[in-house]
């Protein structure tokens, strides 16, 4: 099986241009490891997923209005 972590980066100050970013992993481990990195970073949001069946295994999300954050 193949796995996929996305991520967007929080936009600079002067834009609201987001840029989703992907890693690859073939390991399931690696991609949790990444997936537990990225959660802990300025992130605001991060989605650990099965590349082939496209299904959402983990996600982290952080509202920047109310501070809150959503792992489902």
């Amino acid at each position: 099986m193949r796995y996929i972590v996305c991520y967007v980066e929080e936009p600079e100050k002067d834009s609201d241009i987001l840029e989703v970013k992907r890693d690859s992993f073939e390991d399931f481990a690696a991609a949790v490891e990444k997936y537990t990195l990225l959660c802990g970073c300025t992130l605001c949001s991060v989605v650990l997923a099965d590349a082939e069946t496209g299904k959402i295994i983990k996600q982290y999300y952080k509202d920047d209005v109310t501070g809150s954050v959503i792992i489902s």
